[in-house]
């Protein structure tokens, strides 16, 4: 059933997607949120398990980067309005960067239109709205998240209306919090407490099935840590290079100890030489000297 539920929900947002090229061309190559998803192809469309709901949202910056955390996770991103801000706006694609056309994205005129097409969708679903009024906390093992879930955010400055607390409990969902020290600040920033949502439900959902695998920066100019054991490599191979030099150094003076006791042997025979001249010499001078002294 979640699959479905994915699929009804993937063409919805390949439509939005579909339709963005020609807004795109009659607005004389424009921008706007409406582009999004561009790149996706018929078919590769977001994971069904989990979804993320802006409501009403204000700060551009905080969709955009919200946006970049929905394209790094493969999940879909539901926009409820009225925002404070217009889908065209530099701040919002600037924090967004290039994956505006990465992200699935579907637009909802109010709360009224979002929650009437959640109704409409099969089961099994969930809303998830993250609040102050929150009872239950957020992660596990105290709250469990299961496949159809989807994670509610308020605005940055009133949080989720009234109507949608009301209609979150009604609907059969859970209002859990992100506990804060509040004694200085009021809240977290609203990308921040996505993040934090986005992800502990996935590692939930996940659980069992996480695929980390290491970046290759070989070709690249930033410099790359390395592992542990690439660490000990390294040390090994600098004591196999000090072994080799030092073997090296020992051979090289054993080639060298024949030259020099050669050259010794030569200097002590020149010795003897010149100290039997000396004799010789002195045994001479002192025959001719000798008549002389008869």
């Amino acid at each position: 059933m979640a699959s479905k539920a994915g699929s009804s929900i993937s063409g919805d947002l390949q439509g939005t997607a579909a339709a963005a090229a020609a807004a795109a061309a009659a607005d004389g190559g424009d921008w706007d949120v409406t582009q999004a998803g561009q790149s996706r192809q018929p078919g590769s469309a977001h994971r069904p398990d989990v979804h993320v709901v802006l409501v009403e949202p204000q700060i551009p910056q905080n969709t955009g980067n919200i946006a970049r955390t929905c394209a790094a996770t493969n999940v879909a991103l539901h926009l409820v309005g009225p925002m404070a801000f217009e889908l065209d706006d530099k701040k919002l694609k600037r924090a967004g960067l290039d994956y505006w056309q990465h992200v699935c994205v579907k637009l909802h005129d109010s709360w009224q239109d979002f929650f009437a097409f959640f109704q409409a969708l099969p089961a099994p679903k969930q809303l998830i709205g993250y609040s102050v009024y929150g009872d239950t906390y957020y992660a596990g093992p105290e709250f469990k998240y299961t496949p159809g879930d989807w994670l509610l955010f308020g605005a940055e400055t009133t949080g989720l209306p009234m109507q949608a607390h009301r209609d979150i409990l009604s609907s059969g969902g859970v209002l859990v919090k992100i506990p804060i020290v509040d004694t200085y600040v009021r809240s977290i920033n609203q990308s921040v407490c996505v993040g934090v949502g986005v992800f502990e439900a996935l590692r939930q959902l996940d659980e069992g099935r996480h695929d980390v695998t290491p970046r290759d920066d070989e070709s690249s100019p930033m410099v790359r840590l390395p592992t542990p054991m690439q660490v000990e490599q390294q040390h090994q191979r600098q004591q196999q290079e000090g072994q080799q030099q030092q073997q090296q150094q020992q051979e090289a003076v054993k080639k060298e100890a024949p030259v020099e006791q050669q050259q010794q042997r030569q200097q002590q025979e020149g010795q003897q030489q010149q100290q039997q001249q000396q004799q010789q010499q002195h045994q001479e001078d002192a025959e001719q000297e000798a008549p002389v002294l008869a």
